[in-house]
């Protein structure tokens, strides 16, 4: 259920997106923001962020530098599971439940209980981050963490 929500971006944005693929020649597939945390999401086609992560670390921090942000490199991936996974890589995931709801997927991901908290995060933003990237591919009626 292939969703790609269209949203409104920002000269602003343009410019971030532009400045990662001029020194990556990687495509970025979808951009997000998190103010409060001063966070810019990059989401790349599968294998990207490991190379950049792995080989380009020198110019990734430059770009944080450049930015004045704190960069999160996610790897898109056309199995859900899969994506919700690259999504929550920081945190041990035990398990993915993915059921049809009336307006979309209803994704419960299981997780360690002492790592309960920083997979929902402060005041949600983790959770709220995790369903509006999510939702920039699929229909996502409910995202819960247990």
């Amino acid at each position: 259920m292939l969703n790609l929500v269209k949203r409104t971006i920002t000269e602003e944005d343009l410019t971030y997106i532009n400045y990662f693929e001029t020194l990556f020649g990687s495509e970025v597939l979808s951009f997000h923001k998190d103010p409060e945390r001063n966070l810019i999401v990059y989401v790349l086609k599968p294998g990207e962020a490991r190379r950049i992560v792995l080989f380009r670390k020198k110019l990734l921090d430059k770009l944080k530098r450049l930015l004045k942000k704190n960069v999160l490199l996610l790897e898109y991936n056309p199995d859900l599971e899969q994506f919700i996974l690259n999504i929550f890589f920081q945190i041990k995931v035990k398990k993915v439940s993915i059921e049809n709801g009336k307006n979309g997927y209803r994704i419960t991901v299981y997780v360690d209980p002492l790592q309960k908290g920083k997979a929902i995060g402060r005041d949600a933003r983790n959770i709220k981050l995790a369903k509006e990237i999510l939702s920039a591919y699929h229909n996502v009626e409910s995202l819960v963490i247990v």
